[in-house]
């Protein structure tokens, strides 16, 4: 704790550590969405006619996946290791992280359906880091810092999440 209140790292209350939980899974979900939509090739939707549901299955399938594989990791992988079960609190933080990862998957929805079939995959990929940006601004709004100093905080989370979108997607692949 500092004299300003509760380090954002160390969340006091159950609504605060919920907010963290869904923050943390909006920034996660942003980073790895944006590495796959860039490492897509350029062949990647067929000429059916369906690239918005090819990129709206693969983008929801990389949300949800990513939420619940995080959570099965360090939830009830990690709690059973340790001869535990997956507590109540458990269940709710699952549900933080799939709704910080929903909302990643609905933003990112919003320029598929609206961009024309050639462009949908630059389109979407605008979505994941604006997010980043955003996500970045209000953490620091949030923290206590004024309008300027949390606009610098979301360019750098910006920056930040599109270097590592960056390495990720030329070490991976997609």
């Amino acid at each position: 704790m500092t004299a300003a209140g509760p380090h954002p790292a160390h969340p006091s209350t159950h609504r605060e550590r919920m907010l963290h939980e869904g923050t943390v899974m909006v920034l996660y979900v942003s980073i790895v969405l944006l590495a796959t939509l860039v490492a897509l090739p350029e062949d990647f939707v067929d000429n059916s006619g369906n690239a918005a549901l090819e990129l709206l299955a693969l983008e929801w399938g990389t949300a949800i996946g990513l939420a619940l594989a995080h959570w099965f990791a360090f939830t009830v992988a990690g709690g059973l290791l340790s001869g535990g079960l997956p507590t109540h609190e458990d269940v709710q933080v699952v549900g933080a992280q799939l709704a910080g990862a929903a909302l990643v998957a609905t933003v990112t929805m919003v320029p598929i359906l609206a961009a024309g079939s050639d462009s949908d995959v630059t389109a979407a990929a605008f979505a994941p880091a604006l997010i980043l940006g955003f996500a970045g601004y209000r953490v620091a709004r949030t923290s206590g810092r004024s309008v300027i100093p949390a606009v610098f905080a979301g360019v750098l989370v910006l920056l930040v999440g599109l270097i590592v979108a960056t390495i990720k997607a030329l070490l991976g692949g997609h």
